[in-house]
C-alpha cells in the first residue's frame, strides 16, 4: 500500500513538475536575439516579477525576418497572460552568480499586437556584466586617443602660436562686439525716439502732398480747358502765317498796314487775342501761388526740411560712434585688457594641458581597475548553473526532499562545486561538495548532512545512472541511489539508504534545469 500511495504521489509530481503541466496550459512563441549569455532551457519567463512561463528550448538558426540574430529562444506563457509585439524582451541574471531568465518589459502606453501561438519576436540588448565591462573599456578607448589627439595638437608650437592668436582676435572681437552693440542700441534708442515725435509730422505732411496733388491735378485740368475753349493756338497760326507773308514783303505789307488796322474785324479779334493772353496770365499767377503754398514752411516744405535735419542728425551720431571706435582701439587700457586676456587664455590652455594628463592618468588607472574586475567576474562568474531538486518517499524514514545547486566553473561539466540542503523542511543540513571528473565519471568530496563525506556517480551524463554517498565518519553510512531519465528534465529515482544499518529502500522523482 505504502508503494502504491509513493509511486502515485512521484507521478503527480512528475506532470507538474515536467513540460506536460507547462505545455498544456500555455501556448508558444518564439524571440530572436543576438546574444543569449548562456540562458538555460527551463529557465523562467517574468512580468513585472511574476513568472508567465519558461523557455522550451534555445536553438541556432537563420531567420530572415531577424538578420544578426542567430540565437532563437522558445518559450511557453500561460494561456491567460497577455503579451504584445511592442513588448521588450531582455535576458537578465537574478544576481552575480543568480539563475538567467527572460523579463518581458512593457514600454508602450497603448500596445499594438497581441502575441498568439507562433509569433516571432525580436529579442532585447542583454546586460550582463561582461557586456558592460566592454562598454566601459570601448569608452576609455576612445577617450584615450581623443586625449592623445588633444595633446599632439598642443605639443605643436605652431599651433600654440595659432591657438593664442586665434584667443586674441577671439577677445578683441568679443570687445568690438560689445562696443558696437552698446553703440546700435544707443542709435536704435535715438532712431526709435525721432520716429515716435516725427510720427504726427510724417501723417501731416503726407495729407499736404495729397492737397498738394489735388491742386495741380485741378491747374492741369484748367489748363487743358484753357487751351480747349481758347483760340489762341489758331491766332498764333495765323500770326505765323502773317510773319511769314510779313518777312517776305515788308514793304507790302507797310503799305496795307493802315487799312488792315482800319478794318473792324481785325480790330475784334486783336482785342479777344488780348482778353486770352490776360486770363492765361491769371491762371500762371494761381498756378504759382499754389506752389508756393507747396514749399511754404508751414506745409509739407516745412516737414521735408525738418525730416532732412533729422537726417542730418542720424548722421552725427554714425560719426560720433566712429569717433568713439577710434579712441578705444587706441585706449592704452583697453590694449592692457587684451594682453591680460591673453595671458589667462595662455594660462588656461596650460591648466588644460595639466588637466589633461591628469584625466589620461586617471583613465590609465580606471583602465586597470575594469580590467581587475572583469578578472574577478570572470573568476567567481560560472559557465553554467545547474539546479536539482529531488523528493523521495522511503519505507522507514519517510519524504525527503533535497535541494543542489552545481557551479561550473571551466567546460568540464564534471567538474564543479556542489551547494545545497539535505531534507528541506525537516533537518536541513548542509551539503557542500567539490567534483572531480573520472573519465566518464565523477568523484565527490567534501561536506554532506553537516558531515564529512565523499560520492562517486556513475554515468552521470547517460539515462540510466548510480550514485553512492560515503559520509559520517563517526557513525558510518552509505547511501546508493539508481536513476532513470524520463525527460531531458526528471529522472526516477530509487535505492537504499544507510545500507547495513538499517536498509531503508525508497523511489522518488528528481527535476533538473539546464541538464
Amino acid at each position: 500500500m505504502f508503494f502504491l500511495i509513493t509511486l502515485l504521489l512521484v507521478g503527480v509530481i512528475a506532470l507538474y513538475l515536467g513540460d506536460f503541466w507547462v505545455r498544456a496550459r500555455s501556448y508558444p512563441i518564439t524571440a530572436y536575439f543576438a546574444n543569449v549569455q548562456g540562458l538555460p532551457s527551463g529557465a523562467e519567463v517574468r512580468f513585472a516579477g511574476v513568472r508567465v512561463g519558461r523557455v522550451t528550448g534555445v536553438t541556432l538558426g537563420t531567420n530572415p525576418k531577424f538578420p544578426k540574430r542567430p540565437a532563437a529562444v522558445k518559450m511557453a506563457i500561460v494561456h491567460d497572460t497577455v503579451l504584445y509585439e511592442d513588448d521588450q524582451f531582455l535576458i537578465q541574471q537574478s544576481a552575480l552568480l543568480g539563475d538567467k531568465y527572460v523579463e518581458v518589459r512593457r514600454t508602450a502606453v497603448t500596445p499594438r499586437g497581441k502575441l498568439v501561438a507562433g509569433s516571432e519576436i525580436t529579442g532585447g540588448q542583454s546586460a550582463s556584466m561582461e557586456d558592460l565591462a566592454e562598454e566601459t573599456r570601448a569608452l576609455v578607448r576612445e577617450a584615450r586617443t581623443t586625449m592623445a589627439a588633444v595633446r599632439s595638437t598642443l605639443a605643436s608650437e605652431y599651433n600654440q602660436r595659432m591657438l593664442q592668436t586665434i584667443l586674441a582676435n577671439v577677445a578683441a572681437a568679443t570687445g568690438k562686439a560689445n562696443t558696437l552693440a552698446s553703440q546700435a542700441m544707443q542709435l536704435a534708442n535715438i532712431i526709435t525716439k525721432d520716429a515716435q515725435k516725427a510720427g504726427p509730422e510724417v501723417v501731416a505732411m503726407a495729407a499736404n502732398l495729397r492737397q498738394a496733388s489735388d491742386s495741380v491735378k485741378n491747374t492741369a485740368q484748367l489748363v487743358r480747358t484753357i487751351l480747349a475753349t481758347s483760340p489762341v493756338p489758331q491766332d498764333a497760326a495765323v500770326a505765323s502765317a502773317n510773319i511769314r507773308k510779313a518777312t517776305e514783303d515788308l514793304t507790302a505789307i507797310s503799305g496795307n498796314l493802315s487799312q488792315v488796322l482800319a478794318d473792324p474785324d481785325t480790330r475784334c479779334k486783336l482785342q479777344d487775342t488780348l482778353a486770352n493772353f490776360h486770363k492765361s496770365t491769371e491762371n500762371l499767377a494761381v498756378i504759382t501761388g499754389e506752389a508756393s503754398k507747396l514749399f511754404d514752411s508751414e506745409g509739407p516744405g516745412g516737414d521735408i526740411r525738418e525730416t532732412l535735419l533729422r537726417l542730418r542728425e542720424a548722421a552725427t551720431s554714425v560719426s560720433n560712434i566712429t569717433c568713439t571706435y577710434e579712441k578705444l582701439l587706441t585706449d592704452p587700457s583697453f590694449t592692457g585688457d587684451l594682453r591680460q586676456t591673453v595671458a589667462s587664455a595662455r594660462e588656461a590652455a596650460e591648466t588644460g594641458a595639466r588637466a589633461i594628463e591628469k584625466a589620461e592618468c586617471s583613465l590609465e588607472r580606471l583602465d586597470e581597475t575594469m580590467e581587475s574586475v572583469t578578472r574577478v567576474t570572470k573568476v567567481f562568474t560560472p559557465e553554467a548553473v545547474r539546479t536539482t531538486t529531488s523528493l523521495e518517499g522511503a519505507d522507514k524514514s519517510g519524504l525527503r526532499a533535497d535541494f543542489k545547486v552545481d557551479l561550473q566553473y571551466g567546460k568540464n561539466r564534471n567538474r564543479f562545486w556542489r551547494v545545497g540542503v539535505r531534507d528541506v523542511g525537516d533537518a536541513e543540513t548542509l551539503i557542500l561538495q567539490k567534483s572531480f571528473g573520472a573519465g566518464k565519471n565523477r568523484m565527490r568530496a567534501g561536506i554532506y548532512g553537516n558531515k564529512v563525506g565523499v560520492g562517486y556517480d556513475v554515468n552521470p551524463q547517460g539515462r540510466l545512472g548510480l550514485e553512492a554517498e560515503l559520509w559520517n565518519p563517526d557513525d558510518l553510512r552509505l547511501d546508493l541511489r539508481g536513476n532513470y531519465a524520463i525527460t531531458s528534465h526528471a529522472d526516477i529515482l530509487f535505492g537504499f539508504n544507510e545500507i547495513a544499518e538499517r536498509t531503508d529502500p525508497f523511489i522518488g522523482l528528481r527535476y533538473k534545469t539546464n541538464p
